[in-house]
Order: C-alpha cells, then structure tokens, then sequence
C-alpha cells in the first residue's frame, strides 16, 4: 500500500509510515477548530528608561517611547526577572519589561497609585 501522506510504499498492510503520521499530527495540533492559530513570540523591541511616578508609567529608548496612566492599566504580572503590564486597548496583548529584579519593579509599578504626595 501506499502512505497516504507522501504516497510512497508504506509497507505490507500499512496505510502510512510512522514518521508522516507524527509530522501530520505535529500540524494538527497547530490547527483548532480548522482556523490556524498563530504562535506569539516575545521580540525584543527595545532598551531605555522605565520611569514611574504616582500617575503614569514612562518608557523611553532609542526607537520607542510612550506614558500610560496607571487608570488605564488593567493588570499587572510579576515574572523573575521583570513584569508585564496590559494596557486597556481592544486587542491589548502585555508588554513586558525586564529589570532585573521582577517582584521589586512589580511592587513599586503596582502601588505607585495608591501614594499620596
């Protein structure tokens, strides 16, 4: 018989070779529902100056910077060595900033708008 992958001789009685059928079943684990789902990746978009004040989060590098107002900001994640914050935007995905020392940057970013001046 002929393997129903790559239609090549599979073997007496067989119906694929084993090695199509994981390759297969590797792709299809990509695929729900019929609709492809994108893998995401995280890509270093740049390096600068993370600055926090009782009202905004300030980033500023070579290529990027912006202010979010912390009422703006629907979470917070602590990681190892930084944190994650979404902004509340449609189709927000959490930007991420390494630091270093990730639970203290999380605590200064998180209670920064409970201070009082």
């Amino acid at each position: 018989m002929n393997c129903r992958y790559c239609g090549e001789q599979a073997g007496f009685l067989r119906r694929e070779h084993e090695a199509c059928r994981n390759r297969h079943r590797r792709a299809l684990s990509a695929v729900i529902d019929g609709v492809r789902t994108a893998a995401e990746e995280t890509t270093h978009a740049d390096t600068g100056t993370l600055c926090v004040t009782t009202k905004h989060v300030y980033f500023a590098g070579a290529s990027e910077r912006f202010r979010v107002r912390h009422d703006r900001i629907v979470s917070y994640t602590p990681m190892e060595d930084g944190f994650s914050l979404t902004r509340d935007r449609a189709n927000a995905r959490p930007e991420l900033f390494r630091t270093g020392d990730g639970w203290f940057t999380y605590n200064i970013v998180a209670n920064a708008r409970n201070l009082e001046s």
